[in-house]
């Protein structure tokens, strides 16, 4: 008879107990914040990440004095903290503002002190705090803008992905009609690169003073790595086939006339093959172009 009496009881107690809502959930999506924003793939220096992180640390114990009902001297509101997610997007800066504001924000909501060591801990979580806001100004969290450099030597596919990351950069996959132009303003002519087309069953390479695209080179050759790094302003969309042509356009905003013999045969098509019109062309004679 005590098993169906120990499960009335918890039922019960499940019915009356305040749900511990934003505690330890709340501070597992902080976690998965900070890993996302300052892991090994963020281009802020080593150094940097580990002195955001030990003071991220040490202001998370504040999570001993939650309590989400009932008296405390320090006054909680015991609201909703709106919660945010890592946005690639956004600065290293940005994103550490975002994460000090969304802690304060739980400390003013749960953060319930009672006991003098209670205060003792909220002091000193709110001193790491205003140190882990204070890295928002600090320059290697400040945005900087993008930027390109490449390898002195020349490596195979695999050793230049690795040598752009090593250097807080990445393979450069250039989508946007400036990010070209930074390309083209950066390069050697003379030189072939490789560049990541996005596409991981093939290795690319982009170079000459035509500026162009070997699709499917051999990933075991060795060229120049040119690698970005920075901030982008906007983060182009995923999946290779959205990549600009080194001018910034996409196939879709290409027109091709084409001409036979016959002027009244002549069409337009778009790049990508989606639409296709026909053509009115004024000239001597339906088959003019025949006699030039």
């Amino acid at each position: 008879m005590r098993e169906p009496f120990l499960i009335s009881f918890l039922i019960g107690l499940s019915q009356t107990a305040a749900p511990h809502q934003q505690f330890l959930d709340f501070w597992d999506d902080l976690d998965s914040f900070v890993f996302e924003a300052f892991d090994l793939r963020s281009r802020v220096p080593w150094k940097m990440r580990r002195k955001l992180i030990n003071r991220y640390e040490a202001t998370r114990k504040v999570m001993q004095l939650y309590q989400n009902e009932g008296p405390c001297e320090s006054s909680p509101i015991f609201e909703l903290v709106e919660m945010h997610e890592f946005d690639e997007t956004k600065t290293p800066s940005e994103n550490i503002e975002i994460l000090g504001e969304m802690i304060n924000d739980w400390i003013q909501s749960y953060a319930c002190t009672k006991t003098s060591r209670h205060n003792k801990i909220l002091k000193r979580s709110l001193k790491f705090l205003t140190r882990l806001k204070n890295l928002a100004a600090v320059n290697e969290f400040i945005n900087r803008d993008l930027s390109i450099f490449t390898s002195r030597d020349e490596l195979e596919f695999t050793e230049a992905a690795a040598y752009c990351h090593l250097e807080n950069g990445w393979l450069a996959d250039p989508y946007f009609r400036e990010e070209y132009e930074l390309i083209k303003s950066n390069y050697d002519e003379s030189k072939i690169y490789w560049f990541d087309r996005r596409r991981p069953e093939a290795c690319a390479k982009i170079g000459h003073k035509l500026f162009m695209f070997f699709e499917n080179a051999d990933c075991n050759a060795k060229s120049h790595a040119l690698c970005m790094s920075g901030q982008r302003k906007t983060q182009p969309p995923t999946g290779p086939s959205q990549i600009m042509d080194p001018s910034g356009l996409t196939l879709s905003d290409i027109n091709i006339l084409m001409i036979g013999n016959n002027l009244r045969e002549a069409f337009i098509f778009s790049g990508d093959g989606s639409t296709k019109s026909e053509a009115e062309i004024e000239g001597p004679a339906s088959n003019y172009p025949r006699f030039k």
